[in-house]
């Protein structure tokens, strides 16, 4: 289980591998902090509940705290945070961090929404070529 600082130092690097030079000095893994707690509890209530362990007082997110995600959801939050920090420093990112940003997201839902199977009822007309055996 990864700490809350290694998420934010990964995020930071995936900022400066696209482009954006922002250096995470303490003010700035404060704020990193500040804005992953509040995306997760964004996800949270959207359905996708990642695991992330907020502090017991808002805004009080320790650096060394374990963040309670697994090594599967790790990497794609971090991809959707880069998008959320970029905004929050004013910053424009550039369109690939916007496309890993979104297969973070397709890869999130794919682990997390479970849809459970249903069957068509037994009302449904079965109309020409819904047959299963017909020939």
């Amino acid at each position: 289980m990864p700490k809350k600082i290694d998420l934010v130092n990964g995020m930071y690097q995936l900022i400066r591998i696209s482009g954006l030079t922002i250096e995470a000095d303490p003010s700035s893994i404060k704020a990193a902090l500040q804005v992953a707690d509040d995306y997760a509890g964004e996800l949270l209530s959207t359905g996708l509940d990642i695991g992330w362990i907020q502090p017991l007082e808002y805004g009080q997110s320790d650096p060394n705290d374990y963040s309670g995600l697994s090594n599967q959801t790790a990497g794609a939050f971090k991809k959707l945070l880069a998008i959320e920090i970029v905004d929050y420093f004013g910053k424009v990112a550039p369109q690939t961090l916007h496309l890993n940003a979104a297969k973070g997201m397709r890869s999130l839902e794919q682990l997390l929404v479970n849809v459970l199977p249903t069957q068509n009822p037994g009302t449904l007309p079965v109309g020409s070529g819904n047959e299963w055996d017909y020939r």
